[in-house]
């Protein structure tokens, strides 16, 4: 009888596979580093791309407005309608009597697009009957002669704000200063001064708990107002006034533990910082060591499997230049896109004592405003924001904010009248802001 002859078993999906990649232990394992780099590229891009700490950083859509569009245009349609409804009517609305929240915007005229009604209009649109009765709103148009802003003649400018203020509030010798220093285009004295004088309003005119100093060229998400003041609330809880603070002289020991809760950050300023460049070589030194052990542990327990594979050739290529492209690749991807969808902050209410910019939108615990009030008339030449964290560092005091940014920064031209200020108001971006677009305004 003839033997039988089986035919060929097929070739599992290993060996199917292994027909097609090179023979070489050396070329698989680069190969396996090649594939694993363009993947994560691919992977974080969309991301990395909006992350000004990366070097996929796009020039072009770094700036998309996702959300602030429609913010924008939620926010001119409800202008639109305010100046409908105050045409040859009087304000019907009576200022809240026991406000939680005091809102003060300041304004000045600009050189070409005005922000403010934007603004005004994206921080009152979406709040309930309930949430507008809790906020006394204040509104400077912030010039000697006010007829020179292009929208002092706006019917809702009179018709939106609890109360108008205006430097005819001044005793003669403020008023004077205010005139020199528009005369001088002084705009740090001049805005230290407004930011002081907002406050003061802010604080003898109302009892309101928390104080809000926003700028007018802000765009706010809505539902800015219940997420700003439950935050507010809890840091309040947890931070009680200050046991050991003088309460004759509060103007020297502040009676609180934190300063501000911070509406506004850009990520710009949130990237691998050079002051943290030794906790960079630690972990780079910590994961070197992890993956050499780990893989000659390997080596040890599976010789006959992995000895081609891990070949001491191999593994100096791994561990000394695979290795390091592949960190490399991890820093160049951005701090902000590691941590994962461009916030380098869990969502919520976050600490953010280092690095925090700018002054678009802070909000102070009544208690602090004669101690804050104090320090910006020491006169300091530095822009509010700066001046701010000057008195943090100085007196200890713990800064806040919630994440994603609540505001946006939508001034692209200063209201300093300057190139290099202009450039500098271009950099002032939340591109977490525009996550609000892909999320949706809601879950925090």
């Amino acid at each position: 009888m003839p033997p039988v002859i089986y035919p060929d078993e097929p070739p599992s999906k290993a060996e199917y596979i292994a027909r097609f990649l090179p023979s070489s232990p050396r070329l698989r394992v680069f190969l396996v580093f090649v594939f694993f780099w363009l993947a994560s590229i691919a992977w974080y891009y969309p991301h990395a791309s909006h992350d000004p700490s990366s070097i996929f950083y796009s020039s072009t859509h770094g700036h998309d407005k996702i959300y602030s569009l429609r913010r924008e245009a939620e926010a001119a349609a409800f202008i639109a309608a305010a100046n409908e409804a105050a045409r040859g009517r009087t304000k019907e609305r009576t200022a809240p009597q026991h406000p939680l929240l005091c809102l003060a915007v300041a304004t000045v005229a600009r050189p070409d697009k005005q922000y403010v009604e934007t603004a005004v209009g994206s921080m009152l649109e979406g709040l309930t009957v309930g949430e507008r009765r809790q906020i006394y709103f204040m509104f400077l148009i912030a010039h000697t002669n006010q007829s020179v802003h292009p929208l002092w003649t706006e019917p809702w400018t009179n018709y939106l704000p609890d109360l108008v203020l205006s430097y005819d509030m001044l005793d003669q010798e403020d008023r004077g200063k205010v005139s020199r220093w528009e005369g001088e285009w002084d705009h740090y004295s001049k805005g230290r001064f407004d930011y002081s004088f907002l406050l003061q309003q802010c604080y003898d005119k109302t009892s309101a708990p928390y104080i809000a100093i926003l700028e007018g060229d802000s765009l706010a998400v809505k539902g800015w107002y219940h997420r700003a003041i439950a935050a507010a609330k809890q840091l309040d809880s947890a931070n009680p006034y200050k046991e050991h603070a003088s309460m004759d002289d509060p103007l020297t020991d502040p009676p609180s533990t934190w300063l501000y809760l911070r509406l506004f950050y850009t990520e710009s300023f949130l990237g691998w910082n050079k002051e943290e460049w030794f906790s960079y070589l630690v972990h780079s030194l910590a994961i070197f060591l992890a993956l050499g052990m780990s893989l000659v542990v390997l080596r040890t327990c599976f010789p006959r499997s992995l000895a081609r594979t891990l070949s001491n050739q191999n593994l100096q290529l791994i561990l000394f230049v695979l290795l390091p492209v592949t960190i490399l690749l991890y820093f160049s991807l951005g701090r902000s896109t590691i941590a994962g969808m461009r916030q380098p902050y869990p969502a919520g209410l976050q600490q953010m004592n280092n690095f925090g910019c700018c002054s678009q939108g802070f909000i102070f615990p009544r208690r602090l405003v004669p101690f804050v009030r104090e320090r910006i008339k020491e006169n300091l030449e530095v822009y509010i924001d700066m001046l701010m964290e000057h008195v943090a560092d100085t007196y200890n005091l713990q800064r806040w904010t919630v994440v994603p940014s609540l505001l946006q920064h939508i001034g692209s031209r200063s209201s300093k009248g300057d190139i290099e200020a202009d450039e500098r108001a271009r950099m002032i971006w939340s591109y977490g802001f525009e996550r609000w677009g892909i999320n949706g305004a809601t879950g925090l």
